[in-house]
């Protein structure tokens, strides 16, 4: 949960950085609407890609929308 809340911009500060609270729920809810994603709140495998994605760092997989 740490990861996550770090790579999310701006981060989620909370009061455990492990637990997925309301607040990180929906700053990812904002993430998935941002990035063109299904918005559920949930931090599945599409939506860890989209933020690998956002990185742009070298051996780290990433969504490649393509013809979308």
């Amino acid at each position: 949960m740490a990861w996550l809340r770090e790579r999310l911009q701006p981060p989620v500060h909370g009061a455990n950085p492990e637990i997925y609270d309301a607040a990180l729920a929906a700053r990812v809810r904002e993430f998935q609407a941002q990035a063109g994603l299904r918005v559920d709140g949930i931090a599945g495998p599409r939506t860890l890609l989209a933020l690998n994605s956002l990185r742009g760092e070298a051996g780290i997989p990433f969504l490649d929308r393509g013809n979308d």
